[in-house]
């Protein structure tokens, strides 16, 4: 069981409340989130009618797996890398790849990355693009 909880690599936001209810309701919980070192978000991209609920159980799971040591986050590459999808219709683009992990455009809410894992962390692999600021701005104060 060690080896498959040891990785863990989320390619599709159902797969965060999968995970997200598996770990809430599993007897044997407190002994797999312990087997989680690496936590790896791939071209994960999330409709924006499902973000709520998607950031609230990815921040519950890393809440949760307090031995991750290696975060990567590899956005996918035909959607924009956004924390919340604009109002005014700046993108006409129902999904996008959420930024929740580094960034965050409201000073309420911290990037996820922020706390608890922060200062477990041993290597952190971000694939962003160079000329978005913001992003990077974020990515480097974690």
């Amino acid at each position: 069981m060690r080896i498959l909880y040891n990785q863990l690599v989320i390619r599709r936001m159902d797969q965060i409340l999968a995970l997200s209810n598996t770990l809430r309701t599993s007897d044997i919980s407190k002994v797999l989130v312990r087997f989680i070192k690496t936590f790896e978000l791939d071209s994960c991209i999330v409709p924006a009618s499902y973000a709520d609920v998607v950031r609230e159980n990815l921040a519950w799971i890393l809440s949760r797996c307090t031995e991750i040591q290696t975060v990567s986050f590899i956005p996918h590459l035909n959607f924009p890398l956004l924390d919340v999808i604009p109002d005014h219709g700046e993108t006409d683009q129902d999904c996008y790849n959420p930024s929740w992990l580094i960034h965050s455009s409201d000073p309420s809410r911290k990037p996820l990355l922020a706390e608890p894992l922060a200062s477990r962390l041993r290597y952190l692999n971000l694939c962003l693009d160079v000329h978005n600021e913001a992003i990077l701005h974020s990515a480097h104060r974690l």
